[in-house]
């Protein structure tokens, strides 16, 4: 399958009717998830999304909600909001709970807890988070 040339045509139109298929240059938008599935699955599958969305439209419709959940989630591990506090210079801050009073310090001393390691266990919430949800999606794909 030639995905990069079947997505180059699909970009190339979008830009001439002046309608982007992605919100920055990279992440799509529902229209451009919508066309790049329909690709996808008609030369994978051999199937029409739009007759199979016909065919069985809640089960697809839950099902696309929940990957665009997973992919929220992703995006929220590995796309970190305050990233300068996981890998930045704020990373080595530390603060005593309940306590107060900063160091910076990449191993401080007990009572002393760094940002970065309050991010690395959120962000290890989301990886159970994100594995759920494919659970889920594989569930509904079934």
């Amino acid at each position: 399958m030639d995905l990069f040339g079947t997505i180059s045509s699909l970009y190339q139109q979008a830009a001439a009717r002046g309608q982007p298929l992605t919100i920055n240059g990279m992440h799509l938008t529902d229209t451009g998830d919508r066309l790049i599935a329909e690709v996808i699955c008609r030369e994978v599958f051999g199937a029409d999304v739009s007759a199979l969305a016909r065919q069985k439209g809640a089960a697809v419709e839950k099902l696309r909600q929940a990957v665009n959940d997973k992919s929220e989630e992703w995006h929220s591990r590995y796309r970190t909001v305050d990233g300068n506090n996981v890998y930045g210079s704020r990373a080595a801050l530390a603060y005593r709970p309940e306590k107060g009073g900063l160091i910076t310090e990449w191993n401080p001393p007990q009572p002393y807890v760094t940002n970065f390691k309050v991010m690395q266990e959120e962000m290890s919430q989301r990886d159970v988070m994100t594995a759920n949800r494919d659970k889920r999606i594989w569930a509904l794909a079934k």
